[in-house]
């Protein structure tokens, strides 16, 4: 057995002190006697209620020349021919110079689908560019912080589109800390989870994910779900859920290593 003592905890985000759903402060009965030393998450619940796109994270620059605009894709979840529909009538509504735009995807009736946009414009004196940080580049098929220039009055994505909902979460939280001095409590990767349904996730090996606590006598600790950029996730009002366990770990493994690797040592 890993551990000598435990105490296990259901923790549901709307039971919290403060905060929202996706980020917020819990407070729990510890029972401070077995002074517990390790912590880790047994299994979560998390709802796939969080938008593709999501307000905070929902722009990018147009540039036109020496002129700049903010391109805001409205929240919300979208397909490749609505995100297409969307993204041409705020490009043409929001160019500084009045420039004409068009976004379009293959016909897939008549030819292959490579999982691009294709964007082109008219009646423009420059070449304009599109500027991405850390929002909307993976929709749009760009990369992170970069610059596309279109050329000959064409842009085409640089990668495919990615139009799945965040697959990569992360749950951020001040009860542990790891080697690497990061505070992820624990990664949830899913797949093939619908718009709406629940991410869930059950741990295959606590005793590997289990992190050392960090402070035993702490009753209140925050936690905060984001994607893989650290960017918080909204859970638009609908509750998270997990299951956590505080224990003390059981050192009769290493005990018995250490007095294997002594009398090895003295043997020779």
């Amino acid at each position: 057995m890993y551990f000598t003592d435990k105490q296990i905890f259901y923790v549901n985000s709307k039971n919290r002190i403060t905060g929202t759903d996706s980020s917020f402060t819990y407070a729990f009965n510890v029972d401070p006697v077995p002074g517990f030393d390790k912590v880790v998450m047994l299994s979560c619940s998390i709802p796939k209620s969080y938008y593709l796109v999501q307000t905070g994270s929902n722009t990018f620059t147009l540039q036109e020349g020496t002129s700049t605009a903010t391109i805001t894709i409205p929240q919300g979840n979208y397909s490749r021919a609505s995100l297409a529909i969307t993204l041409k009538s705020a490009l043409n509504s929001s160019s500084p110079n009045s420039y004409n735009y068009n976004v379009t995807i293959p016909n897939t009736l008549t030819t292959v689908d490579l999982g691009y946009y294709t964007f082109t414009v008219s009646g423009n004196t420059y070449q304009p560019s599109f500027i991405f940080t850390s929002n909307l580049y993976e929709q749009l098929g760009f990369n992170i912080n970069s610059t596309n220039t279109f050329t000959s009055n064409t842009l085409t994505s640089t990668n495919v589109c990615n139009l799945s909902n965040e697959t990569t979460l992360f749950i951020h939280s001040d009860i542990c800390q790891n080697k690497e001095g990061n505070d992820i409590f624990q990664e949830i990767y899913s797949s093939g989870d619908a718009s709406f349904a629940f991410i869930n996730w059950h741990n295959p090996n606590p005793k590997e994910y289990a992190k050392p606590l960090t402070n035993s006598n702490s009753k209140m600790f925050n936690f905060t779900l984001t994607d893989e950029n650290a960017i918080q996730i909204n859970l638009n009002g609908v509750n998270i859920n997990f299951t956590i366990m505080f224990f003390k770990s059981n050192d009769i493994d290493s005990l018995i290593k250490g007095a294997i690797k002594y009398f090895t040592i003295k043997m020779d």
